[in-house]
């Protein structure tokens, strides 16, 4: 069975990413994770968010998720939180209330004549 590679498989999507691989991951395991980030700042034009997590490898910083290793566990719920903020950010409504709707236009200065 031939394995495909996650990175042919990417299409336009808006879905936020943490992409985490283990400081002890094997070469060609960080070699994929580097190729998978250059593919996705080639479609989307900025760097995904990346954490080397330490002592650990791409099984192991699954496996210690919710345990007293928090290797891992700080950053990716500081990650939902952002995520969560942002949700919020955007659900919010477009203006303050007591402002006007619609473009800010600026007023010709006075030139102080009457």
């Amino acid at each position: 069975m031939q394995m495909t590679s996650i990175i042919a498989r990417l299409d336009k999507s808006n879905l936020p990413l943490l992409i985490a691989y283990g400081e002890f991951d094997i070469p060609p395991v960080q070699d994929s994770v580097r190729q998978l980030v250059d593919a996705l700042y080639a479609r989307d034009g900025h760097l995904p968010l990346v954490e080397a997590v330490p002592g650990h490898t791409h099984i192991s910083i699954v496996e210690h998720i919710g345990t007293v290793d928090e290797a891992f566990g700080e950053n990716l719920a500081g990650f939902v939180e952002l995520l969560a903020l942002r949700a919020k950010q955007d659900a919010a409504p477009p203006c303050h209330p007591g402002l006007p709707s619609g473009p800010i236009t600026q007023q010709p200065a006075s030139t102080g004549e009457n």
